[in-house]
């Protein structure tokens, strides 16, 4: 656990070991899960592990609507801290409202900080989650260095999963003939997405898919909860400013070797 001014970043170390069996449940964002994992490691004095030599390190920022160019720069001084490596081969940042940041002008700060970041050698490559083509646009007009990749949840084919009716035909006769798909057999390419994906390439920009990545819930996040169930909320209110989450692979990013996750609370 680290403090500076009203600003707390905890830790939940390498979560690929065993970890505590927390109250888990689907409705409860991954987030804040990772919280009660960093504040029981800090409450019971459990130190992250370093980062393997030769690890490939890629890391997901989640920022809050709040968020300046100076959190960008302490999430790198974080993470980079705590894997003990100078640095990051990926960097994908995420906002809660992309138009938001846009129109505000914070999106470009935000921008600005990650450039100066690949421009010192601290980072290979970046990329932004969940944009859109005009979204990209945007980004494209005033970014110096333009975004390596964009990260969507969406699959980027179509795709139908066969399944096995088991059930026995009805021999009596129905007026309504129309087969209705099972729901998450069927994954179609949108238009927004085609229009993306067209215009990314003619960019020279990837769009890369993982559907299980999480996306960006800071506002989801129970953190005056949690902390007050950790005792550790000093009679003040916190609200999560940035999270983040980090991987390190070995073998040509064939095997994760490491996991975990760090965030950072602010106190009124």
């Amino acid at each position: 656990m680290e403090q500076s001014n009203n600003v707390t970043v905890w830790r939940t170390g390498d979560i690929s070991e065993a970890i505590p069996l927390l109250a888990y449940t689907p409705q409860k964002p991954v987030l804040e899960v990772m919280l009660e994992v960093a504040l029981y490691r800090a409450q019971h004095k459990q130190r992250a592990e370093p980062c393997c030599a030769g690890g490939r390190v890629s890391v997901k920022v989640f920022l809050s609507a709040a968020a300046t160019s100076g959190d960008v720069m302490a999430a790198y001084n974080s993470v980079t801290s705590a894997l003990q490596v100078n640095e990051i081969d990926t960097l994908f940042i995420a906002l809660p409202d992309n138009d938001a940041a846009l129109l505000s002008g914070s999106f470009t700060l935000i921008w600005e900080a990650v450039e100066g970041l690949i421009q010192g050698g601290k980072i290979r490559s970046a990329g932004i989650c969940e944009l859109t083509r005009s979204q990209l646009e945007s980004v494209i007009k005033f970014a110096k260095i333009k975004p390596r990749a964009v990260l969507v949840t969406q699959p980027l084919t179509s795709t139908t999963t066969p399944t096995t009716n088991t059930t026995t035909p009805t021999t009596t006769p129905t007026t309504n003939t129309t087969t209705q798909p099972e729901v998450g057999q069927q994954h179609f390419v949108t238009p927004a997405l085609r229009d993306l994906l067209d215009y990314a390439s003619s960019q020279d920009v990837t769009v890369l898919s993982n559907p299980a990545s999480e996306q960006n819930a800071l506002r989801d996040v129970n953190t005056q909860a949690v902390l007050k169930k950790y005792n550790m909320d000093n009679g003040k209110q916190w609200t999560l400013r940035w999270a983040l989450r980090y991987t390190v692979a070995v073998n040509c990013r064939t095997l994760l070797s490491q996991k975990g996750y760090i965030m950072a609370g602010d106190q009124a």
